[in-house]
């Protein structure tokens, strides 16, 4: 930050707004402008978190194995959101044969679609997709 205060300036101008000083006394009190007040005043927001890139191939290599989004982000202890920028492209892209194999033997049992896709983690569409192709069309009642 190049400004035309010093860094103690600045840092009491910080300090005086964090105890909620008013703007007008701050810049009263330090003989500055309102508007430096209002700009340099404020107390810097940290950056968000970078996600690690072992963390972003780890978050595909999950989802890629038929995880739902939602299932990945609770195993890795992120957002659904931030594994969902992240495997933008992932979503019914490929799941692992053994999950498909599961279905197709789950099915075979009665179970539901959605006790399916509850006992392996994987959202619903998913299940009914991959259960179609295979030959297991939905069931009516």
């Amino acid at each position: 930050m190049s400004t035309a205060f010093s860094v103690e300036v600045v840092s009491l101008m910080r300090r005086l707004r964090q105890a909620r000083m008013p703007l007008r006394a701050v810049a009263a009190a330090l003989g500055v402008s309102l508007s430096s007040v209002e700009k340099y005043g404020r107390t810097p927001v940290p950056k968000r978190r970078a996600v690690v890139a072992g963390l972003k191939s780890e978050m595909q290599r999950l989802r890629s194995c038929g995880l739902s989004g939602r299932a990945v982000a609770e195993r890795l202890g992120v957002s659904a959101s931030t594994v969902w920028t992240h495997t933008p492209s992932m979503d019914l892209r490929g799941v692992h044969p053994n999950a498909v194999v599961m279905m197709v033997a789950l099915d075979k049992q009665g179970l539901s679609r959605t006790a399916i896709a509850q006992r392996l983690g994987l959202h619903g569409n998913t299940v009914v997709k991959y259960l179609l192709r295979e030959g297991r069309p939905r069931k009516r009642k």
